[in-house]
């Protein structure tokens, strides 16, 4: 249905689909989903398709605060993902993440809470890991995902503050497929 609001009389118009309405044509029907989950074969890039082991909603709960992140499975040539802490029933940060393929080889991309995007270069896979860094950033230079046997996604965050190297650890459960 197509809507116009005439900017003169303030009245909204709904010429076409109304029209067609009046006249006895029926209107446009929606296209069903393709059956099951079925995707276009090539529907994702060969590099994503290896962290397709990351997809879902994670979380770690402490005294402290709720870190939870979350990653769309891979399709096209990208993963789209966000993460949030909260304290105290409160967001105190967030995260907008992708994992995107430039020139075959993959990329994560971290914008935080109200920062400049940064681009961290995939510098080793495995089966169910994935290491990305960045040399010339400050905190952090290396981020680091696995999964081990227990089922649980290991976050490694390291690098350099006041320029002393430093790190931690999340250590999620998954909480969605």
């Amino acid at each position: 249905m197509t809507a116009y609001l005439s900017s003169s009389s303030g009245l909204l118009l709904l010429v076409p689909s109304l029209a067609l309405l009046i006249a006895g044509v029926p209107a446009a029907q929606e296209v069903p989903p393709p059956a099951g989950d079925a995707l276009p074969e090539a529907s994702t890039s060969a590099p994503l398709d290896r962290l397709a082991w990351l997809t879902g909603t994670w979380r770690q709960v402490s005294e402290e605060d709720v870190v939870e992140e979350q990653w769309m499975a891979p399709l096209g040539t990208s993963m789209i993902g966000g993460a949030r802490t909260v304290a105290g029933g409160k967001t105190t940060g967030y995260e907008h993440l992708r994992i995107q393929v430039e020139d075959g080889t993959l990329v994560y991309v971290a914008i935080p809470s109200n920062q400049e995007e940064t681009h961290f270069a995939q510098v080793e896979i495995g089966e169910r890991s994935v290491t990305f860094a960045n040399p010339d950033h400050d905190f952090p230079r290396r981020i680091r995902y696995s999964v081990g046997d227990e089922g649980l996604l290991v976050v490694n965050v390291t690098g350099l503050i006041d320029g002393v190297e430093r790190g931690f650890d999340l250590r999620m459960k998954r909480v969605t497929p």
